[in-house]
């Protein structure tokens, strides 16, 4: 069972594509890249564009200042939180005070009371 994925007689046939390219393969120049994904022997250390880094500035740019708003949401959120804590605080220690006087003053008057009907 065989099977034939290429024609071999396709690799004969010289398209213009594969024309220019032998062209530019016999001639001294390197082959042309693509995007300059990679980086031959000849160039060390591989320089970035100025395109690049400049996409990478304002790339960093914009994570510090997402950064600086996070940050700045969450001091606030934690503000506020905290805010509410004390206020709740403070409502339950006045609601504990009334609680107090309301009862003293319901003691006080049942003790009147007490004494009148005696």
């Amino acid at each position: 069972f065989e099977v034939d994925i290429k024609n071999p007689n396709g690799a004969e046939v010289m398209t213009p594509v594969r024309a220019r390219l032998e062209k530019e393969a016999t001639s001294s120049r390197p082959l042309p890249r693509l995007l300059h994904s990679t980086c031959g022997a000849e160039l060390q250390g591989c320089p970035e564009s100025p395109q690049k880094e400049g996409v990478a500035e304002r790339v960093r740019a914009r994570n510090e200042k997402k950064q600086a708003v996070t940050q700045r949401a969450r001091r606030d959120y934690e503000e506020l939180i905290d805010l509410k804590r004390a206020t709740l605080e403070r409502d339950m220690e006045r609601a504990t005070q009334n609680r107090q006087v309301v009862l003293a003053d319901k003691s006080s008057k049942a003790g009147k009371h007490v004494e009148e009907v005696k």
